[in-house]
């Protein structure tokens, strides 16, 4: 760190002990979500103790914020907090979550709206600052009815709370920071059942409505000959060709399989269906070369391959299964060649100089023991993949603690890029279709998110914030899985229905900015 100037040193110090009396004073209300204590009633008052919260959460992420050295203040329209150049309030962080908390005191009458901002002190530098931007509508009102909300008795100042924000700062952004993707498979379905889409009440395609707020990938499920037509090649192509035309990156998940292939399906193609091992693995390389160099003839090569989706127990059953009864050396060294086989297809297809990672995606991205366990026998049968993939859904999968954990270990033990290339969260428990939803219990929730348009937003910059703060910057990123998969009549099947990034009339959430500036989110989504 830089050496401050001797009037900075006094004046960073000055600041932090200032500081001290204020949150001390609030410890009992300072946890992760600022719990309001019981009303005091009958007690003077003279004046108003207003607290501020941001979460710093993406800024700590992007490593433009470092806790340990810069500070965290909040300026506003009125002198106690110094105008939009001063020092104001001095906040200080809730234990080791990203959220930051202060206090300020108005002992004059004051009543009416304040405005109010937060800024960053780079080395708790008052001269070296990084504040936020639009933020006009930041403010809060004193209006002479708040109750002293102390405990024993109250200290004679009313209480007012400010609603915990993301800090806003845009200067610089560009969604090429980050990976961001959505998986589209059914829109094109839902497009022809006439879907529609928009955002600030502008219809729009909706690949543009998605770049326009931050996404970069499309991914895009793949079956080997489906009894419909909309997980075929052919259809796979067309659609990622649109993709490219939209500037946006393509991730191919080929799934080995007729159908939907997953933890629990994971069904030969009718074609392969009489292959033993050698003939089934010289299968999936020439069908994945197939597939590869056809895309990549007609200028839409993938960025990213899957090579099988959620394999937790293996592909192509039963030749390649593991697990349970199959937890045999012989299993694993069938799959170890079946995925050799699936990699080594879209190496042969690739032209010179292109780089295409290839991405291995099991389930349970919070189970830490099992996923150390699947990628531990990989490694031993020396399969060479690009990516570690994993599915994170909370009502499935644990809690982003229980996610966070995980990825810190799979960071440090295997060294390879990250993505949780699925990922869904409710805004609302209800729903319009006749199918079950997954979600519609308030227990299946991740802890302090409601299913709200806000409460799928918090919890969506939680998890991204949480997968780029793998060590080692190996956490790449999100895929949100069929944020448009509106319900519509003759659709299909839709328990997902609650969990889209549009309503069910088609209209953008807040979430669907859930990775940009906020800045962004708040002007019509």
């Amino acid at each position: 760190m830089r050496p401050l100037p001797t009037r900075r040193h006094a004046l960073r110090a000055l600041l932090l002990l200032a500081a001290l009396p204020l949150a001390a004073g609030c410890a009992a209300q300072q946890d992760a979500r600022g719990p309001v204590p019981t009303a005091v009633a009958g007690v003077r008052r003279t004046g108003v103790e207003v607290r501020f919260s941001v979460d710093m959460s993406l800024e700590m992420a992007w490593g433009t914020f470092d806790p340990a050295r810069d500070l965290v203040v909040a300026r506003g329209g009125h002198p106690q907090l110094g105008g939009s150049t001063g020092i104001g309030a001095v906040l200080t962080r809730v234990g080791a979550t990203p959220r930051f908390v202060g206090w300020a005191r108005f002992d004059d009458p004051v009543t009416g709206s304040v405005s109010y901002s937060f800024a960053v002190l780079k080395g708790g530098d008052p001269d070296d600052f990084v504040r936020e931007r639009h933020t006009a509508e930041r403010a809060f009102t004193i209006t002479g009815d708040e109750l002293d909300q102390r405990p024993d008795g109250g200290d004679g100042y009313r209480e007012l709370l400010t609603p915990l924000v993301y800090f806003d700062h845009a200067h610089g952004w560009h969604p090429g920071q980050r990976l961001l993707g959505a998986d589209l498979s059914y829109v094109p379905r839902l497009r022809e059942l006439g879907a529609e889409y928009r955002a600030a009440g502008v219809p729009g395609d909706p690949l543009y409505i998605l770049r326009e707020h931050g996404f970069g990938v499309v991914r895009l499920r793949l079956w080997h000959t489906p009894s419909e037509p909309w997980h075929g090649l052919d259809a796979t192509l067309a659609y990622a060709r649109e993709v490219a035309d939209a500037g946006l990156d393509l991730m191919l998940d080929i799934h080995y399989s007729d159908t939907l292939a997953d933890s629990g399906h994971q069904t030969v193609p009718a074609a392969w269906g009489d292959l033993e091992l050698p003939a089934l693995a010289d299968s999936v390389r020439a069908y994945t070369s197939a597939v590869v160099g056809r895309m990549n003839a007609e200028g839409i090569l993938p960025s990213y391959v899957q090579i099988g989706n959620e394999i937790r127990g293996g592909l192509l059953w039963e030749h390649g299964r593991v697990g349970g009864a199959w937890d045999t050396p012989e299993q694993w060294s069938a799959l170890a060649t079946l995925l050799e086989a699936g990699i080594s297809g879209v190496e042969d297809a690739l032209p010179d100089g292109a780089d295409v990672e290839t991405i291995v995606h099991v389930d349970d991205g919070g189970d830490g023991q099992f996923c150390r366990w699947f990628y531990d026998r990989l490694r031993e049968q020396g399969v060479d993949f690009d990516v570690i993939g994993l599915s994170f859904y909370p009502w499935w999968h644990g809690d982003l603690d229980e996610l966070r954990a995980n990825l810190y270990g799979l960071a440090r033990r295997f060294g390879k890029k990250i993505i949780v290339v699925e990922t869904a969260y409710p805004w609302t428990l209800d729903g319009l279709g006749p199918e079950a939803d997954f979600v519609a219990r308030p227990d299946d929730l991740d802890p302090g998110h409601p299913a709200t348009p806000e409460g799928q937003a918090s919890f969506l910059r939680e998890l991204l914030a949480t997968v780029e703060g793998a060590p080692g910057g190996l956490g790449l990123g999100v895929v949100y899985r069929e944020p448009c998969f509106l319900e519509l009549p003759g659709g299909p099947p839709n328990p997902w229905e609650n969990m889209t990034l549009f309503d069910f009339e088609g209209d953008a959430l807040p979430a669907l900015g859930f990775a940009v500036p906020w800045s962004v989110v708040r002007e019509g989504y």
